[in-house]
């Protein structure tokens, strides 16, 4: 169990920042036809998660995202479809697994690349 001092609860973010932590995801934050209804956030961003609502079919879903050790987001789990906006929730809130340690990064796997600013050797 994480004995850190983060808050356990799951807080609204805005849309926007939402989509900021979706820019992790393989098509970024698209999710066609689908648009986000609400976003949410543990703590400080360790976790992250949308309610997505398809108007053409009058469905809810959910898109939970969790922090790796390496600090890259992953998706941990996609639920749906809900008939109400409040059942999304309680599913998005038990897959976003708030107060649990960070996700590890598979083997294998390789670190994302992190800009460090332009490469100052050599220059004149």
């Amino acid at each position: 169990m994480d004995t850190t001092d983060e808050p356990r609860l799951i807080t609204p973010i805005s849309r926007r920042q939402f989509e900021l932590y979706a820019l992790s995801l393989e098509r970024g934050p698209n999710f066609d036809p689908a648009h986000i209804f609400s976003a949410y956030q543990a703590g400080r961003g360790s976790a992250s998660g949308c309610i997505l609502l398809d108007a053409e079919q009058g469905t809810f879903a959910s898109l939970a995202l969790r922090r790796r050790v390496d600090h890259s987001g992953i998706k941990v789990d996609e639920g749906g479809p809900y008939s109400t906006p409040e059942a999304t929730l309680d599913g998005l809130s038990i897959a976003m697994r708030v107060g649990n340690q960070p996700e590890p990064v598979p083997p294998g796997d390789r670190r994302p690349l992190r800009y460090m600013g332009p490469c100052l050797k050599g220059a004149d």
